[in-house]
């Protein structure tokens, strides 16, 4: 066993078919981490920052992958997992059963990124990843609640859904029964950048209607999501829906796929919002995933209402940290 900690963009991209190879074998990974999502970020949140990948390899291949980054703020060395802040989950990527020396490696590699940086923090961290251990078992950790990402178990769903919520689906069918062209899409290679631009306007439309931007209406995030969208699509990992009437966009939804589905972001015409269109599409999202064979759907991080009308159950994740002390 060795490990190995990459700094050279170049080389961590060489690394992406083993990654991917890994990332299948992982009980645990999301979209979030694999390499379609995460080496677009570093291209375009990063490209300025420190690259400090940790990896564990043995004689069979790569072990495990923890892809972080140093960056300076407000006059500190700081150190964060790659996909910070758009990313719902961070996580490190481990076969099923690691063997104790890739965790042993793999907490050393933590040991020396932490004493070269002044705060060493990963947030959106699940409360059952193997890092919360690791970090426990280390001098100077601070383990804590971050957020909450409500998670719905996909068996026999539709027969629990609230008197409330089925009325609305049925005004929203009505609405979609009386108009002259109704037609769902689906993202595929030839249409992925015209529904990504009908995504990003719904969505800017829908938050600005609120009062606040939106996560989609930053340049640099737009860019991110056409870099990562595409090759997403190719590895099986997206949904992404389209709803029009009349032969004009009025809903979209990003859902990612791996083991479960993630409902990552939507929007619908704020005018429309009588119509029950944000339902809409959560039940198109959901009648796909069980066509899939999803068990569940993550709603992802965040507490609103709309989610536990659906069923959903709140799952925690974890902020953890390391911080140097003060000579």
């Amino acid at each position: 066993m060795q490990l190995e900690i990459l700094t050279s963009p170049a080389r961590f991209a060489e690394l992406e078919p083993a990654w991917w190879e890994l990332w299948r074998a992982s009980p645990r990974s999301t979209p979030f981490q694999s390499p379609a999502w995460q080496i677009p970020w570093l291209s375009r949140f990063a490209s300025q920052a420190e690259l400090c990948a940790l990896c564990v390899h043995s004689a069979a291949g790569l072990e495990a992958l923890l892809p972080l980054f140093a960056f300076r703020w407000r006059g500190e060395r700081r150190a964060a997992p790659v996909g910070a802040g758009i990313s719902d989950y961070l996580d490190v990527v481990l076969g099923a059963s690691p063997p104790a020396e890739v965790l042993r490696l793999l907490r050393h590699g933590l040991e020396l990124v932490a004493r070269d940086v002044d705060c060493l923090e990963l947030e959106d961290v699940p409360y059952a990843s193997p890092l919360c251990e690791l970090f426990r078992s280390m001098a100077g950790a601070g383990l804590e609640r971050h957020g909450v990402c409500p998670v719905l178990g996909l068996a026999d769903y539709a027969a629990r859904l609230p008197r409330a919520l089925r009325r609305s689906l049925s005004r929203g069918h009505r609405a979609l029964a009386s108009a002259r062209i109704v037609a769902w899409h689906c993202a595929d290679d030839s249409s992925i950048d015209g529904l990504l631009s009908a995504l990003f306007e719904l969505h800017t439309a829908l938050w600005n209607a609120r009062g606040a931007p939106g996560v989609l209406g930053e340049p640099d995030v737009q860019s991110f999501h056409r870099e990562a969208a595409p090759r997403l699509l190719r590895a099986g990992l997206l949904r992404l829906f389209v709803l029009e009437l009349e032969g004009s966009p009025v809903g979209a939804l990003y859902v990612l796929h791996g083991r479960d589905a993630y409902l990552y972001a939507s929007g619908y015409r704020p005018e429309l919002g009588h119509l029950g269109i944000g339902n809409l599409l959560i039940e198109h999202a959901l009648a796909d995933a069980c066509t899939a064979g999803k068990r569940r759907c993550d709603f992802l991080r965040g507490s609103e209402a709309y989610k536990y009308a659906w069923g959903a159950k709140d799952e925690i994740t974890e902020r953890i940290s390391i911080r140097k002390a003060a000579a």
